[in-house]
């Protein structure tokens, strides 16, 4: 079972990866996918919502990994 760092360093590399491919994209390919990901979260507002009860955020390296999410751009502190 992968411990926590090493889960988030497998997210924060396919991040670095779809944004790799992403920085190609056209604006309308792009808001394809924002609006697919918007009427994902939608349909599923309520498993979302639960998910901060069930997932370890609250660790120093989650919280340093907001710093790095991929809607910021150049990405900023440990990544």
């Amino acid at each position: 079972m992968a411990t926590v760092d090493q889960t988030i360093d497998q997210l924060v590399s396919k991040a670095r990866k779809a944004a790799d491919i992403m920085k190609h994209y056209t604006q309308e390919q792009v808001d394809r996918i924002t609006a697919a990901m918007d009427a994902a979260s939608v349909a599923n507002e309520i498993k979302l919502a639960a998910a901060p009860a069930t997932l370890p955020l609250s660790t120093p390296r989650m919280k340093k990994l907001s710093t790095c999410l991929p809607w910021k751009f150049p990405p900023t502190g440990f990544c």
